[in-house]
């Protein structure tokens, strides 16, 4: 297997159980959780392998700089601030600066980012 290959699948896995956690955070708080992986949209899959992969290949991330780095991308693609995530309209509730993220989603990308970072150094 080539070192691409196992990245790959390295990043297919870690988002996987980043959605995972993230499911699990959102119960927890008596948020809506998303999707299993296999129910998820394509686009929305996409975007979490982004938020990994950006996470593995950048130097000196923060939380804040992952956020924004999603962010950007999504803009990118035709996405702007809605009150609901709508992958129809491409709308999403969260397409805002890091600081004016509610608490409880800074502390669900605080997760996002501690278990890249922990699955990673066990590769």
């Amino acid at each position: 297997m080539t070192q691409n290959t196992d990245q790959s699948q390295n990043i297919l896995a870690f988002a996987q159980i980043v959605n995972r956690l993230v499911q699990g955070y959102r119960v927890a708080t008596n948020q809506e959780p998303p999707a299993d992986w296999a129910a998820l949209a394509d686009e929305d899959k996409k975007h979490i392998m982004d938020r990994v992969m950006f996470y593995l290949t950048e130097a000196d991330v923060t939380v804040s700089s992952l956020h924004d780095a999603w962010a950007f991308s999504l803009f990118n693609e035709g996405w702007s601030f809605g009150e609901k995530h709508d992958v129809e309209n491409k709308t999403h509730p969260m397409l805002v600066a890091y600081s004016d993220l509610p608490l409880i989603r800074r502390v669900e990308d605080t997760l996002f980012m501690q278990t890249i970072q922990t699955l990673s150094r066990l590769m």
